[in-house]
């Protein structure tokens, strides 16, 4: 299970983030929601460990991933992947989930 307990980060002197919580199973998908600029991202590079975190926790499997690196957090293996609209055209969504998550 992956958990983010209250993460946060500030940039100048406003949020990017402000003390988001939640929790993944194992074998479930979750999504994350929002307008543009409000911190999907910046979520997600906090969890992977590509953005330092101001305050909170993220912890996988009873294992503390918060103050690890990068590299650290990718062999614990948390990371994140980008957006492309043109992936695979002739896969249906339910092809292109199936294939996401066999890995």
């Amino acid at each position: 299970m992956l958990s983010v307990d209250g993460l946060c980060r500030k940039v100048s002197s406003d949020f990017a983030v402000s003390d988001v919580s939640f929790q993944c199973r194992g074998g479930s998908l979750t999504g994350v929601i929002g307008p543009n600029g409000s911190g999907k991202t910046s979520l997600l590079d906090m969890i992977c460990g590509r953005l330092r975190i101001d305050a909170g926790m993220v912890v996988l499997d009873g294992q503390k991933l918060t103050g690890l690196s990068f590299d650290q957090i990718v062999r614990s293996r948390v990371g994140r992947t980008f957006q492309s609209a043109s992936l695979l055209p002739e896969l249906s969504v339910a092809q292109l989930i199936a294939l996401a998550t066999s890995y």
